[in-house]
This record gives structure tokens, sequence and C-alpha cells, in this order.
């Protein structure tokens, strides 16, 4: 059972342990969808020189969104294809239903999926999915990142030679 949250409710270690697992789910079920449509994506219009809105940008963030706001109700959700919903919520999610559509429309494997939640502005859990690997890059604020559920650290080599 996943748990819903409101935004009056004060964020604890557990439940950002939850909306990370949430996340987490939503976007390797986002994730999952994006594989089946590569090669086979409609360009709905274009946004910009080297950036097109495709019917799996909008298919993802749909999957996304309703995963989210099942269990996150009153947060507000920021996402790259919909105007913000809500606005004055101090918990907002942060979504990239589909980043990297360039290469995705082309077939290169480098795209992925970005869900964050924000309070007061300080983003407090990321996660990235890179579904072609199959990795899932994760952090809570002070918990430092993982790849897969592995610690992983930043390189301790100072010196570029």
């Amino acid at each position: 059972m996943t748990p819903t949250v409101v935004a009056n409710d004060i964020l604890t270690t557990d439940v950002l342990t939850a909306a990370l697992e949430i996340a987490q789910h939503a976007a390797r079920t986002a994730g999952d969808y994006l594989k089946t449509k590569q090669g086979h994506v409609q360009i709905l219009h274009k946004k910009a020189r080297r950036d097109a809105l495709l019917d799996a940008d909008l298919q993802s963030e749909t999957i996304i969104i309703d995963q989210l706001s099942t269990c996150f109700s009153s947060f507000d959700i920021l996402s790259e294809e919909k105007p913000l919903q809500e606005a004055h919520c101090p918990y907002q999610w942060v979504v990239d239903p589909l980043d990297g559509s360039f290469n995705f429309q082309r077939g290169y494997p480098a795209y992925g999926v970005s869900i964050s939640l924000r309070i007061h502005t300080i983003t407090q859990l990321a996660v990235v999915y890179l579904p072609f690997y199959d990795e899932m890059f994760t952090a809570i604020l002070g918990r430092g990142a993982m790849l897969n559920g592995t610690p992983i650290y930043v390189s301790s080599v100072t010196d570029l030679d």
C-alpha cells in the first residue's frame, strides 16, 4: 500500500523515503513505456530548432503525474509539457518526462526520465532513470547519491593530469 501524503504533513525521513520509492516507480514505469516507443514516435509540433514535442513526451508525463498525484494529491507539479498545477504549495514535484528527446527521437540510447521533489524551493530528492541502460540514479539531500541502490561518490582525484 502506498502512502497518501498531504501538503501540511511534515516530511519526515520515512516520508521522504516513501516519496523516493514512488518517484522511482513512476520513473521506471514511464521509462518502460518509452522503451516501447523509441523509433515509433509522432512529432506533435516543434518547440525549438532541435526540440520537438513528441507523443511519447505527453504519455510519459501522464504516467508520472498520475502516479505522483495519486500518492501526493496536494503537492504542486511543475512539468516540462504542462503548465504548473496549483502554485501555492511549498511541496513541488518537478518532472521532465523525456529528457533527451532529440536523442530518443533518433534512436540514441542517451535519454532519461527526471523527477525531483522541492520543498520551499530546495530540492530534497531526485531520481534520474536511464531506461536503455536500466540505470536508476537517486539522491536524498544529506544522504548521498546512489546508482541502482549502490552508493556512488565523486572522484577524490583533484589533478586532471
